[in-house]
């Protein structure tokens, strides 16, 4: 049983125009996926990306902003054996809340270059809180067939997100001289509906070898989801979509089959079949913003996906290449939108079917017992089967390599990692952006401070960092960009830059 803490504090050496990078946790611009897998340890959880290399990065345009963020973590788990029919049970909850303040600044700037318009918004957002748990049993079969084990449980979620409170400060000032001629200030209020989303699934996996070198696996999960809203605060121009559609169910089986067949004691052979299903998120459908509109009207995204490779693996390094080509129905993306009052703006959208496929390659390779080396990289072609056009926001082509040192005694490590990608040159022009490649070095050490100060401590660890060693001004090809929109989109006083160097300090304690 264990409860961490994380408190985490950053500094960016650059006053860069940039876009702030989502949150793991946030649930609103990440992907759910129900998707079963030949892999136990992934096919039971409600996954927020199918992958997480392979997940479209969402992020809402924003202006330089300063942001203070609190982060509260709490979980708990039982692993057991028993000695009936079922052999192993494993049970977890936890519980996640977050709290941020956020400052935008947004100018208008003149020809003569004098910020004629300064708006200063502050937005408190509030959660979400997430509370959850999954519960699973195995049960191991032997006899005349070979070797088997099945395993079942069930998992839930439930996400609640208060609406946000926000105000604002808005200076104008003279064109030439830059005086101020005007202040108005829009009180503190209530900026968007209470929204939730609850999940329920339960799942059941069987595992067969009938010969040794042979594996067999075919799983099957059915999910519930259900997601809400207050209707109030919300714009009486769009109130009348939400009507009728602010209490919303949906149901949804998924399943997978797949074979691993070791043809040599070092090289297995893999391949499965999977569908998936991802529920719009409660923000998607129910969130609004100054730059995006809710979409109550969203409907689940479903897919289907044919995955092959090889996996080799030695005593001391392991190499996985995989192939993919993953096809969907009611392919959720956000786009730009044009709307009364938020002209234009961007909005989630069903845009129909749409294609991915993809290359995957995992390398992990331990030189001594104090050093590893490691990588992955990945592959994305995606097209928009509906209108001929490319996917956009997908990195072609990305990946990361690095080097550990740890110590013997685990009392300290050191982590080394260069985060890359090539240059996006295959683009929807209506949507995105061409990006030139990069690489951005990062450095990491942990401490075990229960070791190397004081053993009260206990399991107590420092980890230091620092990012964009180089302070290397770059743009991810996953950025979301608003070309539509001449007070949003790309340009010289926004180039939407990703974050300079920056210093992180994480304090974590887990007993």
């Amino acid at each position: 049983m264990g409860r961490q803490l994380s408190i985490v504090a950053g500094r960016s050496s650059q006053q860069r125009l940039q876009q702030p990078r989502r949150q793991p946790e946030d649930r609103l611009h990440a992907r759910h996926r129900s998707a079963l897998r030949a892999d136990a340890a992934q096919i039971f959880r409600n996954r927020w990306s199918r992958r997480r290399r392979r997940r479209r990065a969402r992020r809402a345009l924003r202006h330089p902003a300063q942001r203070s963020q609190q982060r509260h973590e709490r979980a708990a788990g039982y692993v057991g054996e028993l000695d009936g029919l079922v052999k192993h049970v494993e049970s977890s909850v936890y519980a996640n809340y977050f709290d941020t303040t956020l400052t935008t600044v947004t100018n208008t700037i003149n020809a003569n270059n004098v910020a004629t318009r300064t708006v200063t918004a502050n937005s408190h957002v509030i959660g979400p809180l997430v509370v959850g748990g999954r519960v699973l049993g195995a049960i191991p079969w032997s006899g005349g067939f070979g070797e088997a084990k099945t395993t079942f449980g069930a998992d839930t979620f439930r996400e609640e997100r208060p609406g946000s409170w926000s105000f604002s400060q808005t200076v104008n000032r003279n064109g030439t001289t830059g005086a101020v001629t005007s202040i108005t200030n829009a009180p503190l209020a209530k900026s968007g509906p209470d929204t939730t989303q609850t999940n329920a699934g339960a799942f059941v996996l069987h595992e067969w070898t009938p010969v040794q070198p042979l594996t067999l696996s075919a799983g099957g999960r059915f999910d519930w989801f259900n997601t809400t809203t207050d209707l109030s605060p919300i714009a009486p121009a769009v109130l009348p979509a939400f009507i009728g559609k602010n209490d919303v169910d949906r149901t949804a089986p998924t399943g997978s089959v797949g074979a691993v067949y070791r043809i040599l004691p070092t090289l297995d052979l893999l391949g499965s079949v999977a569908t998936s299903f991802r529920q719009p998120t409660n923000s998607e459908m129910f969130s609004s913003s100054t730059t995006s509109i809710p979409n109550p009207n969203l409907v689940p995204e479903t897919g289907l996906t044919f995955e092959g490779g090889f996996r080799v693996h030695v005593a001391d390094a392991t190499l996985k290449v995989t192939a993919f080509n993953s096809r969907y129905e009611n392919f959720l993306q956000t786009v730009a939108v044009t709307f009364p009052g938020c002209s234009p703006c961007t909005q989630s959208q069903n845009i129909g079917k749409a294609e991915v496929n993809g290359i995957e390659l995992e390398e992990r390779w331990q030189v001594t017992p104090t050093v590893n080396l490691f990588g992955n990289a990945t592959y994305l072609h995606g097209t928009n089967t509906t209108t001929g056009r490319p996917l956009p926001f997908l990195a072609p082509f990305r990946g990361r390599v690095g080097v550990q040192y740890a110590s013997l005694d685990a009392s300290y490590s050191i982590l080394a990692v260069v985060d890359w990608a090539t240059s996006k040159n295959r683009i929807d022009t209506t949507a995105e952006f061409q990006t030139s490649g990069y690489a951005i070095p990062k450095l990491y050490a942990t401490l075990q401070l229960g070791q190397l100060v004081d053993r009260r401590l206990g399991d107590t660890k420092l980890i230091l960092g620092v990012e964009n060693i180089f302070d290397t001004a770059y743009r991810d090809a996953a950025t979301f960009v608003n070309r539509s929109n001449v007070n949003y989109r790309e340009s010289l006083t926004n180039p939407l830059v990703e974050v300079g160097r920056n210093f992180t300090a994480k304090l974590q304690h887990t007993f």
